[in-house]
C-alpha cells in the first residue's frame, strides 16, 4: 500500500481525511448507482439480523430467477491502514489495524451457479469476496430441472444394495 501511495504521489498525512475518503465515497457512489440501475435501494442491516435470513425473504417474494436480489450494507470489522510514527525514527508509516466500515453485500443469482454475494468493503484495502454456496449448486439444478430427488427410503435401499454388491464381489 506505501508503494501504491507513493506512485499515486500521496503523503501519508493526506492518506486518511483526503485519498481513502475519496475511495470510499466513491464506492459507495458505485453501489448505489449499481443498485438503482436495477430498481433497488440499498438497505442497512443492523448486526443482529441474520443477512441470509433477510435474504430468503426477499427470495420467497421475489422467486429464485437470475438476477439481482437485493443490496445491502452493514458495519463490521475489517482490516485497514492508520497513519502511524514508526517506532524506527519517528517517521509516518502505514500499520494494519483493525478498525470497522461499511461493508456492501451484493447479492444474486447467476444461471449455472446459484445464489452468490460479492461483499465490499468501503475501506483499504478493499478485500473483497465473492462468495457462492457451493453445496447449494446441486440444488438450484434440481431447481431449474424437473427432476426431483429420491425419497430417503430409496437412498438408504440404493445403500443396502451397494454393500450387498460388494459384499459378493469380495467372495
Amino acid at each position: 500500500m506505501e508503494w501504491h501511495l507513493k506512485q499515486e504521489n500521496v503523503q501519508f498525512v493526506d492518506y486518511e481525511k483526503k485519498y481513502a475518503k475519496k475511495l470510499r465515497g466513491y464506492i459507495s457512489d458505485h453501489v448505489k448507482a449499481v443498485a438503482s440501475y436495477y430498481s433497488k435501494e440499498v438497505e442497512y442491516i443492523n448486526h443482529n439480523v441474520r443477512k441470509e435470513d433477510y435474504v430468503a425473504k426477499k427470495l420467497e417474494a421475489r422467486g429464485r430467477r437470475p438476477g439481482l436480489v437485493c443490496v445491502l450494507s452493514a458495519m463490521e470489522s475489517c482490516r485497514t491502514y492508520k497513519v502511524r510514527k514508526c517506532q524506527k525514527g519517528g517517521i509516518l508509516c502505514l500499520k494494519n489495524c483493525p478498525g470497522k466500515c461499511i461493508h456492501y453485500y451484493v447479492y444474486f443469482i447467476d444461471k449455472e451457479l446459484g445464489l452468490g454475494y460479492l461483499r465490499i468493503p468501503t475501506w483499504a484495502p478493499f478485500r473483497l469476496q465473492l462468495y457462492f454456496n457451493g453445496p447449494a449448486h446441486p440444488e438450484e439444478r434440481l431447481h431449474q430441472s424437473s427432476y426431483r430427488q429420491h425419497s430417503l427410503g430409496s437412498r438408504q435401499r440404493a445403500g443396502k444394495n451397494r454393500r450387498d454388491h460388494h459384499r459378493s464381489s469380495d467372495k
